[in-house]
């Protein structure tokens, strides 16, 4: 057989283009457009919007970005510079020595010849409500001996010490002059290695608070009140996190800004963590109770939520952005985000869910409401302004969400390689379609109507995520269905759309328009029941996990379409007795106004529509021969009769001169040579289901045109004034005008220079 000048197989593709195998070169490419989101499904059998998704635009969105530690010294352990000279007694020198004292050998000693207190000093300067932290190590035979501030203000004595050690003493000074070392009147002794440094910088410690071993305890047994304090940590109305170490002997404390509101009690041995609004700059703790020993260290204050815009009532925590609502306009916002016009994926989690909804405003067009189940949930929507703004959607309202993305969706114009039925990959190509249900796949929203049922989510969909629901009947003797009514006009038809999956009982009743049209489905075993009403048409398509997508086309009859989904007992309409727990699957409810289903169109709160693909522009003159040739195409229609020819076609760059292979309003296969803008050969099949994938060549030369079909040469025309086509230049999926496009499933397409042979046919066609 001779080798293709052209030839496509749907697998080579990037945004709008879909690369053919031959010719090799850009002029072989066919151009996409389509300017809208549009969905597939992959080669695992799941639905996924076509196209890449971009980096992250949004800074910050599991809030856990961290500012500046704004607490000085929270962790105690900040020390001054030494205050002693000589503290290792290196020379005789620094220190005034009282009765019994003399330094020699790196050592102050004391031999027991005084006969009251003795004192080893040495003077500086401490200043009054400052904590001094001294260490020494004392050798002691008889006798005690301490260390003492003293001098100016009134005297700070740390313990006495009667054994050999290494001490540490924190002093608060009352402006004392002077270090003193006092042994008693019986102290036989030594002293070494002393230190004095200042600790607890930036920190305002009341009376029943101290510093000790890098931390800071407070110990109390009156009920005088003390605090800890360190001013301007805070600015007002931003976000923090408190996070501090904690050791409760007994009492309990708690921290608040100055205006005295506590937000976290420490009343337990632990590591505590707190989000807060600022309502003042000061940081303070408060002793609670009379009897308290408590240590508190490691505090640290770091401002959250940065990159966000919040206003009152919205706050971080530990689960995310809360959003509560008073009746007033609450909202959290990040400006300069997105792309006025470009397609995005906002990816988000609910992680606290106690009342109402939030939503996206003026962000995407109209309101999209979220989600309020625990979880992730995702949508796509076109930007209509660069802020991304999430606010309370009803009063009351109290919503957490965290983990906040949004990305980019570069392939508005990506061909959809689609596996739907699968096996082999097809070009999918459709109409324009919009979905008229608002809220596709929230069926807790309120718009769907839940008649003694109930839905639960959480389950796995055909698009792979946890979103599907489950239709639950009630344990009544009654009619179980969730309902969604949308305004439609009259005596027009629809098709209506939604997967289902068996989950403990069989049968549903799938209506539309009014009560008496009606589809039964069994979702165990794939088969239809009984149509009842006007039901013009129906169908079912397979998917993975025990999914069916299931669909009906009719004319409305009224101004109202109730797009009802209701539970069934068998292959009737009568009312059965609940068990309270069986029901089945739901995911995807789509309406549109066509006579057959198209790809699933996802919904947020607002109806949505899905451009049509377009699909042209492959070839040049050199790759056609216009004198004779074969047009071959592997191709399905998306429905056996959908009221419009749909071509594909070798042209001129117009309808002039063309050789079309197009499927016919009525559903059938038809061929037709125009040449010169004359119709010089037409040839018609109506035996194939045009629905189902078919093989088909028209062989074309001066006076001799067949059409074949799966193998068979169905129809020929051998008119002696048959001419051919003038001109050909490129190959289209329409007719050589727009149109006239071709909506379908594409699997393979070949243009050959030469007229084939029968046999050549033969084989080419041949399923």
């Amino acid at each position: 057989m001779a080798t293709p000048s052209l030839a496509m197989v749907p697998s080579g593709y990037k945004d709008g283009t879909l690369y053919n195998v031959l010719p090799n070169n850009a002029t072989g490419d066919f151009d996409v457009t389509r300017g809208s989101l549009a969905t597939r499904v992959n080669k695992n059998g799941l639905i996924e919007p076509v196209g890449t998704l971009g980096a992250d635009v949004v800074l910050n969105g599991d809030f856990e970005e961290l500012g500046a530690d704004q607490v000085l010294n929270g962790d105690f352990s900040q020390e001054g510079s030494e205050l002693i000279t000589n503290g290792d007694f290196a020379t005789d020198s620094d220190w005034d020595k009282g009765t019994g004292w003399s330094i020699s050998g790196g050592i102050a000693s004391c031999d027991g010849t005084q006969t009251s207190g003795t004192q080893l000093t040495q003077n500086g300067t401490y200043t009054a409500n400052k904590i001094y932290k001294i260490t020494y190590t004392a050798t002691v035979t008889t006798g005690n001996i301490d260390v003492r501030l003293q001098g100016v203000g009134a005297t700070v004595t740390g313990t006495s010490k009667i054994t050999n050690g290494t001490y540490t003493d924190y002093l608060v000074s009352t402006g004392n002059s002077s270090l003193r070392f006092r042994g008693d009147a019986s102290f036989i002794g030594s002293i070494d290695n002393v230190s004095v440094v200042e600790v607890g910088q930036d920190w305002d410690l009341g009376d029943k608070w101290s510093i000790v071993d890098n931390a800071v305890r407070l110990v109390s047994a009156d009920s005088v009140a003390s605090t800890l304090t360190q001013d301007n940590v805070f600015t007002v109305g931003k976000n923090y996190k408190i996070t501090l170490d904690a050791e409760v002997v007994s009492g309990i404390a708690k921290i608040s800004g100055s205006g005295g509101s506590g937000f976290l009690t420490i009343d337990q041995t632990k590591s505590y963590s707190v989000y807060w609004v600022a309502d003042a700059t000061t940081l303070v703790f408060n002793r609670v109770s009379t009897i308290s020993d408590i240590t508190v260290t490691n505090i640290t204050v770091e401002e959250v939520g940065q990159e966000w815009d919040l206003t009152d009532g919205c706050s971080i925590t530990a689960q995310g952005a809360r959003i509560t609502s008073d009746g007033t306009y609450q909202y959290i916002q990040q400006v300069g985000v997105m792309v006025v016009g470009d397609t995005y994926e906002m990816e988000y989690e609910i992680t606290e869910s106690v009342s109402g909804y939030i939503s996206v405003t003026n962000s995407f067009g109209a309101d999209i409401v979220l989600r309020n189940t625990l979880g992730f949930h995702k949508f796509y929507a076109v930007a209509s302004n660069t802020f991304i703004t999430i606010k309370r959607n009803n009063t009351p309202t109290d919503v957490t969400i965290d983990n906040i993305k949004i990305k980019r969706l570069n392939g508005d114009d990506t061909p959809r390689i689609d596996y739907t039925d699968g096996g082999c990959p097809v070009l999918l190509t459709e109409p324009q379609s919009t979905n008229l249900i608002t809220q596709s796949n929230d069926f807790s929203f309120s718009t769907w109507v839940k008649t003694n049922s109930t839905v639960v989510e959480g389950f796995t969909s055909p698009d792979g995520s946890s979103n599907a629901f489950k239709l639950v009947e009630d344990a009544v003797t009654s009619e179980k269905l969730v309902q969604y009514v949308s305004p439609v006009t009259n005596a027009t038809i629809y098709t209506s759309s939604v997967f289902v999956k068996y989950a403990g009982r069989e049968w549903i009743r799938f209506t539309d328009a009014q009560s008496s049209n009606r589809m039964h489905f069994n979702t165990l075993t794939g088969a239809f029941g009984t149509p009842t009403g006007t039901v013009i048409d129906y169908g079912s398509v397979a998917f993975a996990n025990g999914w069916f997508k299931v669909s009906i086309t009719t004319t409305s009859v009224a101004t109202a379409y109730a797009f009802r989904i209701a539970l069934a007992e068998a292959d009737n309409d009568t009312a059965y007795q609940g068990d309270g727990t069986s029901g089945v699957l739901i995911y995807g409810a789509q309406l549109e106004e066509l006579s057959y289903p198209t790809s699933y169109i996802p919904t947020y709160g607002a109806v949505r529509t899905r451009l049509q693909d377009t699909v042209t522009g492959a070839g040049t003159s050199s790759d056609f021969n216009s004198t004779e040739g074969v047009l071959f195409a592997e191709i399905g229609a998306l429905a056996d009769g959908s009221g419009a020819n749909r071509y594909l076609s070798l042209n001129s760059g117009s309808t002039t001169n063309s050789l079309r292979i197009y499927f016919g309003s009525v559903g059938d296969i038809q061929a037709v040579v125009i040449s010169g803008n004359n119709n010089t050969s037409y040839m018609q099949y109506s035996s194939a289901t045009i629905s189902e994938i078919n093989k088909i060549a028209i062989r074309y030369s001066d006076s001799d045109f067949t059409l074949w079909v799966n193998g068979s040469q169905v129809a020929s025309d051998s008119r002696g004034t048959g001419a051919t086509p003038i001109g050909l230049n490129r190959m289209s999926f329409n007719a050589g005008s727009s149109v006239t496009p071709f909506f379908g499933k594409t699997s393979q397409i070949q243009v050959f220079k030469t007229a084939l042979s029968d046999a050549e046919l033969i084989t080419l066609t041949t399923i």
